[in-house]
């Protein structure tokens, strides 16, 4: 079952025609989308701690760190979605591997990409783009973690709208 995620919007994940928001806490939503926008690069577990509770002691993050991914794949499983293959964790590093979720920031990172190709293509890329921006970047999380990509969204959103500018602009 093909497992996707949609980070514009409310956070939300998708399999086999199943949809499902309800993550157990804040933490562990963002603790997953964290994960995954690392591109498939492992992060070490310490980072990931300080990351989501700076405030606490390592002790306490590392303990909130394995009641939060615990949580995750427990409601997870009990929805229907199995995240054993999509979060991978060792004792040092956690991940997200890029081929075992798809999610609408690869999306518009791949569109983006696209906004050179032909004439035709670049308009296409550029108007999945404007779809995809029109709902905002992981509403639910305020950490500021996220600003760098909201900012790249935005400029992707910028690019798109002057390639489609100039396409209605031309006589």
């Amino acid at each position: 079952m093909s497992l996707s995620i949609r980070l514009f919007g409310a956070m939300t994940l998708h399999a086999g025609g199943l949809e499902w928001a309800a993550f157990p806490t804040a933490k562990s939503r963002e603790l997953f989308a964290y994960l995954l926008l690392q591109d498939g690069d492992p992060v070490p577990r310490s980072w990931v701690c300080h990351l989501l509770w700076p405030e606490a002691s390592p002790s306490q993050q590392r303990n909130r760190l394995s009641v939060d991914l615990y949580g995750l794949r427990r409601r997870a499983a009990e929805a229907g979605f199995e995240l054993d293959g999509a979060i991978l964790a060792t004792r040092q590093h956690l991940r997200v591997p890029r081929e075992a979720v798809d999610s609408d920031w690869r999306e518009l990172l791949d569109c983006r990409a696209g906004l050179g190709d032909t004439e035709e293509g670049g308009i296409a890329h550029a108007r999945r783009i404007v779809g995809l921006t029109r709902r905002p970047f992981l509403p639910e999380c305020l950490s500021p973690w996220t600003e760098p990509f909201r900012q790249e969204a935005a400029e992707a959103r910028q690019a798109a709208e002057r390639l489609l500018s100039a396409r209605v602009n031309v006589p």
